[in-house]
């Protein structure tokens, strides 16, 4: 999904994206989509009380806020993929402009 939207942005300012207009384009598009899970994942814990058992079982220590606890370990971890896949995709928008630092 964050390849196709900095495609869109790509192609809509014809092909001079700039690089940390793009980059802030795709970190916050999946840091949106990782708090949307993390959101849904945590209704759903609500729900289901044997799985929010196992997984509190599968913890090293006891915590005070379990539901709320791994809410905030899955945006963190959303939130570091995020910056790791906008990197990524920058790098080959900045290729396919042409402005990659090669000679050949």
């Amino acid at each position: 999904l964050g390849f196709f939207v900095l495609k869109k942005a790509f192609d809509a300012s014809d092909g001079h994206l700039s690089y940390f207009n793009g980059l802030m384009i795709g970190f916050l598009l999946v840091a949106l989509g990782q708090l949307w899970y993390a959101a849904l994942f945590f209704l759903y814990l609500n729900v289901d009380q044997t799985f929010l058992n196992f997984l509190i079982s599968q913890m090293p220590q006891p915590l005070y806020y379990p539901r709320l606890s791994i809410f905030f370990v899955m945006v963190g971890e959303g939130f570091a993929a995020g910056a790791i896949c906008a990197l990524a995709l920058m790098q080959y928008f900045k290729w396919k402009a042409g402005r990659w630092a090669v000679s050949a």
